[in-house]
């Protein structure tokens, strides 16, 4: 079974290399574990990663920076590891580790692969995934966001489905989705080129910067911890007293460099708060209800407003969040504000101008609307095709007559010099972008054309307004609001 429709290479068959070459190839360990880092100026890269590997159990290390975020990659215990190519000095490379590098490279060599280096095709691109076989029954898929790890599985298909899912916003905004063309993967992944048909490319193994074997160490051993090391080799020279006194201080210095630590992930905690408590300022400064699920309550009782008040005529209806305005105008000259003013009952509140004699109004509450639902900016979930999807029912519900219309998303909260100090993954996780929509067409329109809106959508104003007379064509609505949505980058959450 071939999975794309060019022949390509057998990724099983063995490589007629020279012994240069075979001993170029680097060892890989699939399936390992990677945990996101950030370095300090009183706890460098290096020591940040180290501590995370003794937390985790780990004996080797490796480190893959992009000089903004971090990770530290740790080869998994058990059978989730598994390991492929010859065996070399040292412990060999995470596959995530060797992937990331070709982001920046340019050139790249691929595992298994006889030729020498070629050009590198995914130069610069942002986000890279690659799924591979290391047998029949064992698949590998490994992913990296701005040339730092992400993913790194190795298992069964149900263990990559998994993977290929949860990498899935990603792929469908345009990541290089690089498969392996072998028999294994064709027979269990062959729906992938279909579904990613512009971004599917096939390859004879995992890619990898061409000087990345020079330029990396590959995994290094994490070693003993510096203050278990150190009370030992004084311990040993100036005797136990002294070196439990040594080993006291370096319990003080290192609980010193705890508290540091702690501190400063409070002081991220709280501009995350901030941050946070920034955008829900934004959000209610207008009303938060969701537009599509508002949509029958609101018109419901917009129908219902009385069309005459002693000889006061309704001409427009204006509600703003859950308050309604009725205006009324005087037909004749006979009725007064005193009449008009009689014709209210609970919950109904008459407003007149006395230089407007022929003005009044009638305030009213929309009831229940509290307990309408509302837009959850932390519930908001990626959706690649929602601009799309806004335009083309733009497109749609123009041929009713409505106009619907938007403006180009833009950040909620705007980013100042303090905001801009937060970590990456935390503005990554917690960034919203909101636009505004305005739709205008006959009444009857109204209930169908926001119910097409998204669930992300809310309802800030309705405005009704009623013509004088069949002849002055048909009574119109127009409606106001905002839509949220989440930005494409989102990294190592």
């Amino acid at each position: 079974m071939k999975l794309f429709a060019r022949r390509a290479k057998d990724a099983g068959a063995p490589v007629a290399a020279s012994a240069e070459r075979r001993h170029r190839v680097p060892r890989v360990v699939w399936g390992a574990t990677w945990v996101p880092v950030e370095p300090t100026v009183s706890s460098p890269l290096l020591k940040v990663a180290r501590a995370e590997a003794r937390k985790r159990g780990a004996s080797v290390i490796a480190v893959a920076s992009n000089g903004q975020d971090a990770a530290v990659g740790m080869p998994a215990k058990g059978k989730g590891s598994r390991t492929t190519g010859p065996s070399g000095k040292g412990n060999g490379f995470l596959a995530a580790q060797l992937l990331s590098t070709v982001r920046l490279a340019k050139e790249v060599s691929l595992l298994g692969e006889d030729s020498g280096p070629q050009n590198n095709p995914w130069h610069g691109t942002e986000h890279v995934a690659y799924l591979g076989a290391l047998d029949d029954a064992t698949y590998v898929f490994v992913a990296t966001v701005h040339g730092v790890p992400l993913l790194d599985i190795c298992g069964d298909v149900e263990t990559i489905s998994k993977g290929i899912q949860e990498f899935r916003e990603h792929l469908v905004s345009g990541a290089a989705l690089l498969i392996q063309d072998s028999r294994p993967v064709a027979k269990a992944f062959s729906a992938l080129p279909s579904e990613f048909p512009a971004i599917a490319t096939p390859v004879h193994g995992l890619p990898f910067a061409a000087g990345a074997l020079d330029a990396a160490g590959g995994l290094q051993p994490l070693g003993m911890h510096p203050v278990v090391k150190g009370a030992i080799a004084t311990a040993a020279v100036a005797g136990v007293g002294v070196g439990l006194m040594w080993a006291y201080d370096a319990y003080v210095g290192h609980a010193l460099s705890v508290e540091q630590l702690t501190r400063k992930e409070q002081q991220a905690k709280v501009l995350r708060q901030k941050y946070l408590a920034a955008q829900q300022d934004v959000l209610a400064k207008e009303s938060s209800v969701v537009a599509s699920a508002a949509a029958e309550p609101v018109w419901a009782f917009i129908a219902k407003t009385r069309l005459s008040r002693a000889g006061f005529n309704l001409t427009k209806v204006v509600c703003t969040g859950n308050t309604c305005d009725l205006q009324y105008r005087r037909d004749t000259k006979v009725p007064t504000f005193t009449d008009f003013v009689r014709t209210h009952g609970q919950g109904e509140l008459p407003r007149f101008d006395i230089a407007q004699l022929d003005d009044a109004v009638t305030g009213l509450e929309v009831p229940e609307y509290d307990k309408m639902p509302k837009v959850d900016l932390a519930n908001i979930k990626f959706d690649p095709e929602l601009l799309l999807k806004l335009g083309t029912t733009a497109q749609k519900v123009l041929l009713a007559g409505v106009k619907l219309g938007f403006t180009t998303p833009a950040d909620m909260v705007a980013m100042t010099d303090e905001f801009k100090t937060m970590r990456p993954v935390e503005l990554a996780a917690s960034r919203r972008l909101y636009g505004t929509w305005t739709l205008e067409g006959p009444t009857d329109t109204f209930t169908a054309a926001l119910k097409r809106l998204p669930p992300t959508a809310t309802l800030s104003m309705v405005e009704v307004r009623l013509s004088r007379s069949e002849k002055d064509g048909p009574d119109l609505v127009v409606a106001k609001g905002r839509y949220f949505l989440t930005p494409v980058e989102r990294v190592l959450q």
